[in-house]
């Protein structure tokens, strides 16, 4: 996944998305359906007791053509 990729782990506490602080799951949720039209949005974790700022990039969709 696109989060995965940019170094989100298991166990990672999503504290901030996109400059907005989360407080649950359900305001995780209302935040990254907002965020599905950009190509990156950066978010910050808790790991380890450590905060950390991960920029996580969407891939632009190709287009194709069937021939």
């Amino acid at each position: 996944s696109a989060a995965s990729k940019a170094g989100v782990k298991e166990g990672d506490i999503i504290t901030s998305f996109d400059g907005t602080a989360v407080n649950n799951i359900d305001n995780l949720r209302e935040l990254s359906v907002g965020a599905l039209q950009k190509n990156n949005f950066k978010i910050t974790i808790l790991r380890d007791g450590k905060s950390q700022e991960l920029e996580v990039k969407i891939p632009k969709k190709l287009k194709t053509a069937n021939l």
